[in-house]
């Protein structure tokens, strides 16, 4: 599974966390400091698909759980 952290005012993906499960990838996206900051959101694959307007950049990050 994937979780896609993105920046709400500008939907561009921070960071895309690799993990078998939501509280594996969530554990990881603590420890990057991205949780309960009101300028990033989180969605899941395959949720990436139906939230309109993200947009992956060369500074998209890929990490693993």
């Amino acid at each position: 599974m994937k979780a896609y952290v993105y920046n709400v005012e500008t939907m561009e993906v921070i960071v895309i966390v690799s993990g078998e499960s939501n509280e594996e990838c969530e554990a990881r996206i603590n420890e990057m400091g991205y949780m309960g900051m009101d300028e990033y959101g989180i969605t899941y694959t395959p949720a990436f698909d139906s939230v309109d307007g993200l947009i992956e950049t060369k500074h998209t990050e890929s990490v693993d759980a």
